[in-house]
């Protein structure tokens, strides 16, 4: 009975909160996620939200210290070498649920999701010419990790 009345909350809340992308028809719970699979405009076209794409990852170059300073900035605890987790032209596959792909490093991840995302949902890098592609790097400065990420 509470979750029925959260509902409801939650629909007239968007309905009052958002009148421009809201049908009217939409009551039920089960029309609930078709507020945010359509759009109306305010001059009353329609849109559907982006359907899911695939995202191929692959690992570009991976750099050690010695490749990117001539001089290390800090001294690491044990000589470092480039990142051990990856192997240059290593290829991953992140699937529609846009979840983390077994056996890839979480730092990397956070890193590149946002642009892993828009791509998924069929945006573009305004910054490159090609469709569906993004260069990306994790946040490791001292030995970074370079990606391609592209939209499948």
């Amino acid at each position: 009975m509470e979750k029925s009345f959260i509902h409801v909350n939650m629909i007239s809340h968007i309905r009052s909160s958002f009148p421009h992308i809201c049908n009217s028809k939409i009551s039920t719970p089960d029309n609930f996620t078709y507020i945010f699979q359509t759009i109306t405009r305010l001059d009353g076209r329609r849109f559907r939200m982006a359907e899911p794409h695939e995202v191929k990852i692959t690992v570009l170059k991976r750099f050690s210290p010695a490749d990117v300073f001539d001089r290390s900035p800090v001294t690491p605890v044990k000589p470092l070498k480039a990142c051990e987790l990856f192997e240059d032209g290593q290829e991953f596959i992140v699937d529609l649920h846009l979840k983390k792909p077994e056996g890839f490093c979480s730092s990397a991840w956070h890193t590149i999701y946002c642009s892993i995302r828009t791509l998924a949902f069929g945006g573009n890098m305004p910054w490159y010419k090609e469709k569906g592609v993004a260069i990306n790097c994790c946040i490791d400065g001292l030995r970074p990790v370079i990606f391609k990420l592209e939209r499948i």
